[in-house]
Order: C-alpha cells, then sequence, then structure tokens
C-alpha cells in the first residue's frame, strides 16, 4: 500500500477507534481471496449492535436497521455479478447528541487475476479502471468526524508489492487530502503467464453527535491496454464466478436520433390537434 493510501486509510480507522472506548470497531483482514462485510452500531463508545463478518469470494452483504424508520442504520453490501462493485453507508441520526456514538460499516473484497497469451514471459501493458466515490455529511463538531474511505490496491504475486494504488476520500470536519471522486486508469505492466492480485476496502463512519451520514462505493475493471500493438494476444482470466467487465452508462442518442424524436412528436402533435378541430 502506498504511503498516501496508508494515510488515508489510517484516518477512517482513528475515526471508528476514536469513536469506540477500546478502538474494537470492526477490522477487515480479508484471507488470501475472500471478503468481508462487517456493519456496526456503537453507543457510548462500545458495539451495541453487530452483523456480517467473513465470506469466501462471492456476493455478501450486512445490515443494520433502522427499525424504527428514525433510528440508525448502516450496510455494506458486495456485487460479484454483473461487475464487481462494493458500497458501504452509515447513518447515524440517534434523535440527540452521544458522545462517541455513531454508525460504522466495513467492506472489503480480494481475488485474483491472471494474464495468459503470446509467449510467457512477455511485457504486457495492463490497464484498470478505477471508479470510486465517496461522501459524507458536514459535521460542526471538531471531535467528531463524518468520514469515508475508498482503496484499490493490485499486487504482484510472484513479489510481495504493491504494484498500482488509488484512493478517494471524504471527512468533515478536516481534509483526508484526497479527492471524493476517482475515476481514472491504473497502469502497471506484467508478464505473460504471471498472476496479480486486487485488494479493494471501504470504510465509512458517521457520528451521532452530528447526526451524520457517510457513504461510499467503488467497482474495478481489469483490461490489456488497446493501445498495445498485440493486444488482441492476451486475455484477462480472473477468480471463478467473479465478473470483469465495466458497468454501461445507458447510451445516450447521437443529435440525429434526438431530431427524428423531436420530429416524431411533434407530428403526434399536430395529429391530435387536427382530431381535436
Amino acid at each position: 500500500m502506498s504511503l498516501l493510501a496508508a494515510k488515508r486509510i489510517f484516518c477512517a480507522v482513528f475515526v471508528l477507534m476514536a469513536m469506540t472506548e477500546w478502538g474494537g470497531a470492526a477490522r477487515a483482514q480479508v484471507p488470501g481471496g475472500g471478503g468481508e462485510a462487517v456493519c456496526e452500531l456503537i453507543e457510548g463508545g462500545f458495539v451495541s449492535e453487530q452483523s456480517g463478518g467473513t465470506f469466501p469470494v462471492g456476493p455478501a452483504s450486512c445490515e443494520i436497521g433502522p427499525q424504527p424508520p428514525d433510528a440508525p442504520g448502516t450496510s455494506a453490501e458486495i456485487a460479484i455479478q454483473p461487475f464487481v462493485k462494493l458500497g458501504a453507508k452509515a447513518e447515524a441520526d440517534f434523535g440527540e447528541e452521544a458522545d462517541r456514538s455513531g454508525a460504522t460499516a466495513i467492506v472489503a473484497l480480494q481475488y485474483d487475476f491472471a494474464l495468459t497469451g503470446g509467449h510467457p514471459g512477455d511485457l504486457v501493458p495492463i490497464l484498470v479502471h478505477t471508479s470510486l466515490h465517496t461522501d459524507v455529511t458536514q459535521s460542526e463538531d471538531p471531535n467528531n468526524s463524518n468520514s469515508a474511505a475508498a482503496v484499490i490496491n493490485v499486487f504482484s504475486l510472484s513479489a510481495p508489492n504493491v504494484i498500482a494504488s488509488t484512493f478517494a476520500c471524504s471527512v468533515s470536519p478536516g481534509d483526508c487530502g484526497g479527492d471524493e471522486d476517482v475515476d481514472e486508469n491504473l497502469a502497471l505492466t506484467m508478464a505473460s503467464g504471471s498472476a496479480g492480485r486486487v485488494f479493494m476496502q471501504i470504510i465509512v463512519a458517521a457520528s451521532s453527535t452530528s447526526g451524520g451520514s457517510a457513504g461510499a462505493d467503488m467497482d474495478p475493471f481489469i483490461f490489456v491496454d488497446p493501445h498495445f500493438a498485440n493486444a488482441a494476444d492476451y486475455t484477462i482470466t480472473v477468480a471463478s464466478g467473479v465478473a470483469n467487465a465495466l458497468p454501461v452508462a445507458p447510451p445516450v442518442p447521437e443529435p440525429t436520433v434526438w431530431a427524428l424524436m423531436l420530429a416524431g412528436l411533434g407530428g403526434a402533435g399536430a395529429a391530435a390537434r387536427r382530431r381535436r378541430t
């Protein structure tokens, strides 16, 4: 993990630990391939309710409340089809201020991928498209922050090091030193026949002292750089059952399509007026 990413994860974890008496808020410890989704309500520095846990690679979720509707609630979810997506949300509107009370959620996923094709050992440029978003409500209490952090790390399995990393974060009050929206391609080089590992984690914490809320989501897509001359010769394969696809936005009509649609609507309106006449 890069120093900058570590700093921002620490920022979010610090908020969780400050909220609890013994620093006992959930911390994701994902085994070599798997996920974790943990939701907690914290009252007076102690965990009053918890749900979720660790899971093998696959869809997972946790949720607490809100029951009744005005109670605090938190949720986290891992989806692996039709594309990989992580999300978490914490809301801590207890109706009254309460020191070291709030809602937290941690969601994490780790899975492996391999590069094949061409000749073993070929050096191939790989891109990991990342889309990360975090948001928090404003907190007027300097001692009780609302915080959201999202990180993606890519590891090489042939050497124990991070080869690419990106981060998004939001915190109020204060400055987490990062952007709340990150949409970029991480560039790395892999040898054909080698494997890598993707690690993703979201941590959100909302303080009831400020009636706060915090949320974050992310999704990755791993592919061979299309500008590489022999890109078509290589294939990215991910862990069984895990998707490797980019969420597709609804298509935007071309100008000629808009013109035809407007003409059609105009014609329909004219016909309706003739019928009324």
